[in-house]
């Protein structure tokens, strides 16, 4: 719901720029919902780094068509046991990636209206490489799991989709927002819904 009423916020800062007019409750708006989602988006960055340190090493060293059982012992232990825990922040993190990206785009238009232009592309440009940077190490971990046969979760609470689930977001972090993010122009926006089937749709907007 917050990243919904951030998107909204910023159609609707994009709406007077075209008339060179903002309101400056608008703004400040704009500079609590880029805080709060800067917030969720570090918050779940730093959760995700902790399991990427912690797996790291042991998918980088584990080959072949059977996982090591150390591996499995080592995902539990990264994961707390539970994949739907995984699951909602890795959600929550794509969420906040593209929804910063959004706002951030929206402050620099906002700045170039102003007549901040060199400033507004900085700002875009330094934020782009590090969600780029960011999503990067977050996609080498997806697929570093998602290539090992679902039984390697077999001890995690919520394993039975988890599979999926992560082949389904390591494609939409590679497939739809690193090439996005890859070149310097105006990142994009991706949302993601869960279906009835446990499945994720991702849908441009």
């Amino acid at each position: 719901m917050a990243a919904w009423r951030a998107w909204v916020l910023a159609d609707q800062i994009d709406g007077f720029l075209n008339e060179r007019r903002i309101p400056s409750t608008l703004t400040t708006e704009l500079a609590i919902a880029r805080r709060d989602v800067d917030a969720v988006y570090f918050s779940r960055r730093r959760y995700l780094a902790r399991i990427t340190d912690r797996l790291g090493p042991e998918l980088d060293e584990a080959t072949g068509g059977n996982a090591p059982p150390k591996l499995s012992r080592a995902i539990k232990e990264a994961l707390g046991g539970d994949a739907a825990v995984f699951e909602s922040e890795a959600v929550l993190f794509l969420e906040a990636s593209v929804v910063r990206a959004r706002l951030t785009t929206t402050l620099a238009h906002v700045m170039s209206a102003g007549g901040d232009i060199a400033d507004a592309m900085d700002l875009v440009e330094a934020t782009r490489l590090s969600i780029y940077a960011d999503l990067t190490e977050y996609g080498r971990t997806l697929r570093g799991l998602s290539r090992w046969e679902a039984g390697l979760f077999g001890e995690l609470r919520g394993h039975d989709d988890f599979l999926d689930v992560l082949n389904k977001l390591a494609t939409i972090t590679d497939n739809e927002l690193l090439p996005k993010l890859g070149e310097p122009a105006q990142p994009g926006y991706v949302e993601l819904s869960r279906n009835a089937d446990s499945t994720w749709t991702a849908g441009a907007a």
